[in-house]
């Protein structure tokens, strides 16, 4: 945005999931210009409902350990 005197009021609403969403915002600016730039990163859960909806899925955990040998 160009400075020339004007006011600039920016607004955003969300519905957010603080666990899961997130944002960045970069502002920017020289003798001629203001520059904001806002990034929404947001996360969507689908759930298929086809077949096997609602099971729950059995999951295996795999440990990696490093050994040095001597």
């Amino acid at each position: 945005m160009q400075k020339n005197g004007a006011g600039l009021v920016s607004a955003a609403s969300t519905f957010w999931d603080a666990e899961n969403d997130g944002l960045c915002k970069v502002m920017w600016e020289n003798q001629t210009m203001h520059c904001v730039v806002t990034v929404f990163g947001t996360c969507v859960n689908v759930v298929d409902g086809g077949e096997g909806a609602g099971e729950e899925e059995e999951k295996e955990e795999v440990v990696v350990v490093n050994k040095k040998e001597e």
